[in-house]
């Protein structure tokens, strides 16, 4: 690879890879990642001092997130969960930082999502295709990408946010039945 210093995280599907050369990602940045899989299943990767979760190879279908990754908080990378049918319920820890792009989309039996309080982004399309009938979404979250719901049937989401943060994308409800702001769990 010619002149790929910029080059930071690449992501193969795990089943569709035979080998990789000993050399292919000299003089990137990834050739300083590290890869950390938990007796779970979770898969990490660490890069240039930040902590990803990238996949879940476990088969467990009501799931609890790692605290963290070494003793780090975390992103759960983008893509890291789509396609993951057995999943019944997740509950995102409040060490982790951010949802990406994707994480959980069409995760057609995902039910259940608990979104801990360290949470500050979630990437769009983020739950599409899942079957989640409600949510809560802290009040510290300040970014959420179009369309996290897309193909949600008949869902609400409670927000803690009194109003729409003006870092959320203008399509971040699309499909939803039902918005409630200024959601307080404690009433």
């Amino acid at each position: 690879m010619k002149d790929a210093t910029r080059l930071h995280l690449l992501l193969f599907p795990i089943s569709a890879l035979e080998s990789v050369g000993i050399d292919a990602f000299m003089y990137t940045s990834l050739d300083e990642s590290k890869l950390y899989v938990t007796e779970d299943g979770f898969k990490f990767i660490e890069n240039d001092g930040k902590y990803y979760l990238v996949a879940y190879e476990g088969k467990e279908s009501d799931i609890v997130l790692p605290e963290s990754c070494n003793g780090n908080n975390y992103e759960i990378y983008r893509y890291a969960f789509s396609n993951c049918d057995f999943l019944n319920s997740v509950v995102i820890p409040d060490n982790v930082t951010s949802i990406g792009k994707s994480a959980f989309e069409s995760c057609s039996n995902l039910r259940s999502v608990t979104v801990g309080r360290g949470v500050t982004s979630i990437g769009g399309f983020a739950f599409s295709g899942c079957y989640i009938k409600e949510i809560v979404i802290p009040d510290n979250v300040v970014y959420m990408g179009g369309h996290l719901f897309f193909n949600c049937v008949f869902m609400t989401v409670y927000c803690e946010a009194d109003e729409v943060p003006s870092e959320w994308s203008s399509y971040w409800d699309f499909g939803v039945l039902y918005v409630v702001m200024g959601y307080n769990s404690e009433k």
